[in-house]
Order: C-alpha cells, then sequence, then structure tokens
C-alpha cells in the first residue's frame, strides 16, 4: 500500500508518546516572552497538503487543526475539528460529527466543505501532493489520484451535511484515524485559497488558520513566530502565549543557546549529551526506529538460515549501543521498536513491547560458532581449503554509519571467522542498490509512517515494495493479511506478534538497535509530548511552571 520511503525514516502519523510534567497545568507564559524551540531544518512547503517533513509539519500542526489529533498515548487519536466519529462495524464508513464552534482565523465557520476540499486537493493528480498516498485506504482515492478515474464523486469522501463528514474505505484500516492527524488531510476554505490562488502558504498572510496558533511572522529559513488564535474553540486551554521556532541546524550551536537561555527546547545529538548528563534539562526517549542487518538471502551464504541465525548471535549489541552509540540507545532483540501502539489492555493502552516483552533474539557466540559451522556445511562450503568466507556489507558512508559498521564488521571476524568488507556508499547510492538486491547485506533503518506494528511487519511479505531481501514465506503473508483484514483488534495484534516471531526464525533481517533521540526541555516547560512518530514532538498541552 505504501510507497517507498527511505530507510532513514519518513515520519508521518501515529504516536507513542511520554508526557513530561505534572498534571496540573497551573500557568500561562506571561505573553511578553516567547517559548523558543529549534525546529532545526524549515523544510520545503508549510502548504498542508504539499508538506512531506516532520519540520514543516510541526509548523502546520500548531495552527492547522484536522479531524482528529495525536493523543498523549501510545497509538491515541483524540477528537480535533471532529468533536466525535462513528465507525461502522465493518470498519469501512467513519461518520464525523464536526464542531460548530470551530472557526477560520478570518471569521467564517469551519464546516464540511472544508475537509472535503482539503481532500480533494490532497487527490488531484496536478496538485502531485507526495504524500496523497496516505489517503488511498479511501474508496477509489487512488485510481483519482492516478487518473484512473476523472469523476471525484465515485470518491469515498462525502459531504453529509455542514457538520457531518462521511469517508468511506476500500477495507477496514485499524490505523485509519493516525492516517488522518498527518497535514496531507487538513481543511481548506475553499474561497480563501482560490482568492490568494499561486501565493497560498508562501507568507503568514496567505495561509488561513483553525488551530490554537495563527502564525504572525514568518522568515523561511529563518523563524517563524506563533500568537494565541483567539477564534480557537479549545483557547481556554492553550497555556502557552506565544512561541518562536527557530532553524538551528548545528547541533553545537543549538546547545550554546540552550544553555544561554536563547532557546527553551532543542534536539541534540551524542557529541553534547555528556555536558547535559544527570540533569533535569536532557530527556531520552525512543525515537520509534529500528536499525537492523538487512540480508540477502539469494547471496550464497545468507541462503542458509544456520548462518543468519550465527550472525544473529555473534553480535554483542549491549556493548554497541553503550561504547559505540553512546546516545541512549537500547539493544534490539526483536523488530518492532518500543513505543508502537499495542492496543488496548483492560482499557488502557499499552505499547506493542509492553504486550510482548519476551526477547526473540539472544547473544551467545558458542552456540553462533556451532550454527555457522553447521550451516557452512550444508551448504558445502570448506574453510580448509576456500579460506574464510567472505561478504560485503553496504552501508553509509557518513562517521556515525561507518563506526557502527566497522564494529559489526569486527563483531562477525572475531566471533565468527566470517570476513566482512564494508561497502560504504551515499544514502542514495546505497538505497538504489539495495532497491535493484545488488548487495550481500546492509546496514539499514526503519521508522513508523503510523504508530501502529504493521508499519513495521508488513514490509516483508512477498513481493512488498519494501522487501528487497528476496524473502518469501506463505505463512508470513497469510499472518499480515489476517492482520491487515481483521475487524477483531486482538486478531490483529495477535496476528502481528505471530509474524514477528517468524521473522525472527527466518531472519531475513537482524534487528541490532532501537534508536533513541535525546532532547533539551528546559525544567520549566511541562506538558510537552515526545512521540515515537509524526510530528517528533507535541506542545499544545505545554504549560509554564516556574
Amino acid at each position: 500500500m505504501f510507497k517507498r520511503l527511505s530507510t532513514l525514516l519518513i515520519l508521518l502519523t501515529g504516536i507513542a508518546s511520554l508526557f513530561l510534567g505534572g498534571c496540573s497545568k497551573e500557568s500561562s507564559s506571561s505573553g511578553s516572552k516567547p517559548v523558543v524551540y529549534n525546529l532545526r531544518s524549515p523544510g520545503k512547503t508549510i502548504d498542508p497538503q504539499l508538506s512531506i517533513s516532520a519540520p514543516t509539519n510541526k509548523v502546520i500542526e500548531l495552527c492547522i487543526e484536522g479531524l482528529v489529533l495525536l493523543g498523549e498515548k501510545a497509538g491515541e487519536v483524540i477528537p480535533g475539528g471532529a468533536k466525535s466519529w462513528d465507525i461502522s462495524k465493518d470498519g469501512t464508513v467513519y461518520t464525523f460529527h464536526l464542531r460548530k464552534d470551530a472557526i477560520w482565523s478570518n471569521g467564517e465557520k469551519v464546516t464540511a466543505h472544508d475537509y472535503y476540499y482539503g481532500l480533494k486537493r490532497a487527490l488531484t493528480p496536478s496538485v502531485a501532493a507526495q504524500n496523497a498516498y496516505m489517503l488511498y485506504d479511501i474508496k477509489n482515492a487512488e485510481k483519482f489520484n492516478q487518473s484512473k478515474i476523472t469523476d471525484f464523486s465515485q470518491v469515498g469522501i462525502k459531504i453529509i451535511d455542514d457538520y457531518t463528514f462521511e469517508l468511506t474505505l476500500t477495507n477496514g484500516v485499524p490505523y485509519f484515524t493516525q492516517l488522518l492527524t498527518n497535514t496531507i488531510a487538513a481543511p481548506l476554505n475553499e474561497k480563501f485559497y482560490n482568492k490568494v490562488g499561486s501565493q497560498y502558504a508562501l507568507s503568514a498572510d496567505t495561509l488561513l488558520y483553525n488551530g490554537a496558533y495563527i502564525i504572525s511572522n514568518y522568515i523561511p529559513n529563518g523563524k517563524i513566530e506563533y500568537i494565541k488564535n483567539k477564534n480557537y474553540w479549545n483557547k481556554a486551554n492553550i497555556k502557552i502565549e506565544k512561541w518562536t521556532f527557530l532553524m538551528v541546524s548545528n547541533y553545537n550551536t543549538a546547545a550554546d543557546m540552550f544553555q544561554s537561555d536563547e532557546m527553551d527546547l532543542t534536539l541534540i545529538k551524542g557529541p553534547q549529551i555528556p555536558q547535559f548528563k544527570g540533569t533535569p534539562e536532557l530527556v531520552t526517549r525512543p525515537s520509534g526506529s529500528v536499525w537492523y542487518l538487512q540480508i540477502n538471502i539469494d547471496n550464497k551464504l545468507f541462503k542458509n538460515n544456520n548462518i543468519r541465525k550465527a550472525v544473529s548471535m555473534a553480535i554483542n549489541r549491549e556493548v554497541m549501543v553503550k561504547d559505540i552509540m553512546k546516545n541512549g540507545s537500547k539493544p534490539a532483540y526483536a523488530f518492532v521498536p518500543p513505543g508502537i501502539a499495542g492496543g488496548k489492555v483492560d482499557g488502557k493502552f499499552i505499547t506493542y513491547r509492553e504486550r510482548y516483552p519476551k526477547h526473540l533474539l539472544t547473544y551467545n557466540i558458542a552456540e553462533a560458532q556451532k550454527l555457522y559451522q553447521k550451516g557452512l556445511k550444508e551448504i558445502g562450503y570448506d574453510e580448509a581449503t576456500e579460506g574464510k568466507a567472505k561478504v560485503e556489507l553496504l552501508c553509509q558512508s557518513n562517521p556515525s554509519a561507518m563506526r557502527q559498521c566497522q564494529y559489526i564488521q569486527q563483531q562477525l571476524f572475531k566471533n565468527l571467522g566470517l570476513n566482512v568488507i564494508l561497502k560504504p556508499d551515499t544514502f542514495q547510492a546505497k538505497i538504489a542498490k539495495v532497491t535493484e538486491k545488488d548487495y550481500d547485506f546492509a546496514f539499514s533503518g526503519w521508522g513508523p509512517n503510523y504508530n501502529y506494528p504493521t508499519t513495521f511487519l508488513n514490509m516483508w511479505v512477498t513481493d512488498g515494495g519494501n522487501n528487497d531481501t528476496n524473502f518469501n514465506n506463505a505463512t508470513y503473508n497469510k499472518e499480515i493479511k489476517t492482520a491487515e483484514t481483521s475487524n477483531d483488534s486482538n486478531v490483529r495484534i495477535e496476528a502481528l506478534h505471530n509474524s514477528e516471531i517468524l521473522l525472527m526464525n527466518e531472519l531475513p533481517i537482524v534487528p541490532i538497535y532501537y534508536s533513541y533521540r535525546n532532547w533539551l526541555i528546559k525544567p520549566w516547560l511541562k506538558g510537552v509530548v515526545i512521540r515515537t512518530s509524526g510530528t517528533q514532538i507535541g506542545v499544545l498541552n505545554a504549560y509554564i511552571k516556574k
């Protein structure tokens, strides 16, 4: 269903989060001094339908509200422009009941017509919205977007009345509302859009707002300033009066600005972590991504499952994250990362890894060596006459990736006698080689398109758009199909777990570590939500407590 995304992650929708701070919201900002957040990268556009990056989605999230919003818990979606919604028994029809007190910043009511027009623009082929595929679960949306049909009335998007909006899907999709939190599904006032024409979203004045804030000053590649939206339906619960988003890409500079109180909230990397370690300002949380060895199982050596298992068992993940990563990342003994939604248990949202905490992989040198020798014998490889077996590891050429791959190289030679030749290349060239299956094995990463385990596990179905391992397993395909089509949440999650167990037994991919992010947050800034997918960090519930 989903197009190829970079193995470095394009983070879209859904949420797994930790709510930072206490429960009470004791004070608002004074109104004179804004809270300063480092966006780092400006992105290409703040046009909701055209935005494809986490930074620009963050910009839009504060000022344009969709039907639903990301909640504070893993996989939780809460009311936004829609005060409630109903789902048909077969999971294919969503009926949204809109708020009658939702108002655009020009004073006009936000109605079903705005959501209809926003989705229509997103799917219009000439608009060429890259994230249009996120709407393909809607009946005939893909056909319309690909010009296979031209009558938009055939698409499953319907206005019932001004405040009732209906979406019909081809099949039930358990994470569909998470997809609607992406800016691709934002409402659009048709009259305003036609008025500003080609200037839409190029300045603060050519964007219309229905969210918690209004952009008061927009300097591309410089800064974005927000003020609280006096027309917002939930303005009483918005405690921060002003925000300023800066675009400081250098992590050292950002850390210095944080220390000098020029910045209140920023992401940092490994080299900056030691100076803040042990302080309340440093907050380390899961990023929602996993890094792994992606194996071409058509390779002579890697066709053998015992050899693949030996590779997995021979790598000391604990040492790698502690001595090589040094950024809070955690060893991966299964594929789905921490923070990914695992549904509800006893009425409470839990993560998938909380639901299934058992390790599916181990570190065991002795067993790895036995399996490796057994595998070599099974494929007819004689080290005595042919020498140590050799394979090429495809990796990115940046320093961080090289350090990690060198460690893996050393582990496999030391513990197995496997000669690993590193093949560093640019990110684009690496992706091209993997796509063409012109590799032995590769060091890759993946992050969620939405917050549900299928975003990781459906990658490996036969002929899947991201399955470049040549892995082909009918049982695996069946489990994934069950997970994607069943209307029973317990059946879905069990099918996903069954598929993960099978994947970790067959090992076309070998998980190495779960990536973590490190944030600097002023201790007086409470209510910040750190996410494992979507826009990385949520501030709509933020408040000041000094």
